[in-house]
């Protein structure tokens, strides 16, 4: 090969190779695990008193986002939000890290959480459970700057059921 064609190779590898790790994290955060990290203990209550979560990176190479967030809406309202920023996670690995709670109305959010809670495990009915729904929001930007999010949306009774999870295989 002469030094011409090096060169062209090295400087193509270096412009594809932020653009093939970003479709990597793009990948990763459809496939990314999580739940409670204490599943057993998991109630929107104590969510909403900030607490933590532990992510499950399944694939083999290291994943990184700028944001994990969750969007509790009841009656197409948003009643709060849960964030974890600056997610890194190695391959085939967990990690636990805090989640942050914050809303414009405190005292509604804890008591539709408490109201869902106590609905979920068993209670008697007084809210209508199937107006609750939660988004999944993970952002993790193209090479850096452009911005990329995938949101998945759940029930709320289903995501109860992910966060009290005790078959997590990572």
């Amino acid at each position: 090969m002469n030094k011409h064609t090096i060169i062209t190779l090295i400087a193509i590898a270096v412009i594809v190779a932020p653009f093939v790790y970003s479709g990597l994290n793009i990948y990763a955060a459809e496939q990314l695990k999580f739940r409670w990290s204490e599943p057993e203990k998991f109630n929107y209550f104590s969510m909403s008193n900030d607490g933590k979560m532990e992510f499950c990176n399944p694939l083999p190479y290291n994943v990184n986002f700028k944001n994990f967030q969750i969007t509790t809406l009841y009656d197409s309202h948003n009643r709060g939000v849960f964030i974890v920023d600056s997610l890194s996670i190695t391959p085939s690995a967990s990690v636990i890290r805090n989640v942050t709670f914050s809303t414009d109305e405190y005292n509604v959010a804890k008591q539709l959480f408490m109201q869902m809670d106590f609905e979920f495990d068993g209670g008697d009915i007084s809210i209508d459970p199937n107006k609750m729904f939660v988004l999944v929001n993970i952002n993790t930007p193209i090479i850096g700057v452009i911005p990329y999010s995938t949101t998945t949306e759940y029930t709320g009774f289903n995501f109860d059921k992910i966060m009290k999870d005790r078959d997590f295989d990572c």
